[in-house]
């Protein structure tokens, strides 16, 4: 018989116990860490059937629940985070795929705008707690299969994209072709100084692409259904 809500809910409530001591944002009116396990709470009841029992729970309940932290963090905080974060030329740790000089820095107006008025806010009050990163790392299951979960995103994008967003979107995330070779295939130009041959093209469908791969993670859970 498939178990409910609330037979599980003892694990469900030590689970979010454990959370609490990583908690940071007391501080902040109205963000009260018993209101923060109530939001999770529904969460997890409405995401309920997405729960494969025949898998182990408590490493699919850790995963909604770090999730779920993180998305609010994020939605409190979302206007101190760096320009870099949702913009197509990130490439990922100090590296911007727009820039002349390849890495994120005051080139850019808008990170020069974030450096001397958010950053500091930002490094503040959006560290996470060494604990948190421990806790995911901890929930992640065992038997999860990434190239599955990853076949399932790419089946996704096939169907949300149209034929020219998603041909760019093969040849990024799945062919790894570069960017210059890409902008060389597609004839991409571009009249700017000190821009990469095909940036404004590129940076607008990889903005399209990335919007419609975070829509798709929110609201499939790719992850957990099979």
């Amino acid at each position: 018989m498939a178990e409910a809500y609330e037979d599980r809910e003892e694990d469900i409530e030590r689970e979010l116990a454990k959370r609490r001591k990583g908690w940071n944002l007391d501080a902040i009116a109205d963000v009260d860490f018993e209101d923060v396990c109530q939001i999770i709470r529904r969460h997890i009841a409405l995401k309920w059937h997405l729960w494969d029992q025949e898998r182990p729970f408590l490493n699919w309940v850790n995963t909604v629940i770090s999730n779920q932290l993180r998305n609010i963090r994020r939605n409190v905080y979302g206007n101190f985070a760096p320009p870099c974060s949702g913009c197509p030329g990130d490439a990922g740790g100090e590296s911007c795929s727009i820039l002349p000089s390849g890495k994120k820095g005051a080139e850019c107006l808008e990170y020069a705008e974030w450096l001397r008025g958010k950053k500091v806010a930002y490094d503040i009050k959006l560290a996470a707690p060494l604990e948190e990163s421990r806790d995911i790392k901890d929930a992640v299951d065992t038997d999860f299969n990434f190239e599955v979960a990853i076949a399932k995103l790419h089946e996704h994008m096939k169907r949300r994209l149209n034929s020219s967003q998603y041909e760019i979107y093969k040849m990024l995330y799945i062919d790894n072709i570069e960017e210059s070779e890409i902008a060389k295939k597609k004839g991409y130009i571009t009249s700017e100084k000190n821009r990469k041959p095909g940036y404004k093209q590129l940076y607008n469908l990889k903005k399209t692409i990335l919007n419609t791969a975070k829509q798709i993670l929110e609201e499939e859970d790719i992850i957990w259904t099979t």
